[in-house]
This record gives C-alpha cells, structure tokens and sequence, in this order.
C-alpha cells in the first residue's frame, strides 16, 4: 500500500486527498505552530519517536562558526554545510 491518505465524507464515502502546495509559507508555519503533531515523529523512529515543541518561529541556532546548525534530539548539534 502506498502513503494515499483519504478522508471519509459526510456520506460514508472515501475521498482521496491529493498533496498541494500550500498557499503560503506563513500559513504551513502557523499550521504547524498549531498542529505540532503534522510533523510525523514516528515515522523517523517508531521506537522512539519525535516529540515536537515549537521554540519560535523562524528562530535560527547559532553553531560555533557563525553558522546555523541543524539540532537533532537523537544526537549532537552539528555546523550545516
């Protein structure tokens, strides 16, 4: 099975949902501060997976050479190339 995702209508029938662009970059961002959960943690590690909490938008994470740099909760920080 493929990652199709469908919605049930008011009549009991399913919808296929197709992926768009969304609208703007600010309306994805205020989705997801929203609705964390759009992220999917668990499929990166369904053993353990993500936990996400909005820190601030558009908020960048200062790496030792000035840079920004990428933060993974399963392991250290690391400079972005």
């Amino acid at each position: 099975m493929g990652d199709e995702i469908f919605l049930i209508d008011s009549k009991g029938g399913l919808v296929a949902m197709s992926a768009t662009a969304y609208d703007s970059e600010e309306l994805l961002q205020s989705l997801l501060a929203d609705y964390p959960n759009l992220l999917a943690g668990a499929q990166i590690d369904p053993l353990a997976p993500r936990r996400w909490l909005l820190v601030e938008r558009e908020v960048g994470v200062p790496s030792a050479d000035g840079g920004a740099a990428p933060f993974d909760p399963a392991g250290p920080l690391s400079p972005s190339s």
